[in-house]
């Protein structure tokens, strides 16, 4: 059975808040730092929406590391006993 650790359950998510170039207003993106900035974010008009659509690809992201037998990075806020 997969531990919590290993479905992407325990990795740190980072919102931030981003101005629009014509400065019409703000975007938010949602990432999983651990993975590496651009290999998992996902873009949402509010933090919701970023934090949404980070989570519909978070497993697909973790799936595909483990079929081409990657390496997952160790959550840099999992605990030890969850590994």
């Amino acid at each position: 059975m997969n531990k919590p650790c290993e479905l992407g359950m325990a990795y740190p998510i980072e919102i931030h808040r981003i101005a629009e170039e014509d400065s019409s207003g703000y975007y938010y993106i949602a990432s999983l730092p651990d993975f590496g900035a651009s290999t998992c974010s996902a873009v949402g008009d509010t933090p919701i929406e970023a934090l949404e659509a980070l989570m519909k690809i978070r497993e697909d992201i973790i799936r595909y590391f483990i079929k081409t037998s990657k390496k997952l990075p160790i959550p840099s806020k999992c605990s030890l006993e969850q590994l």
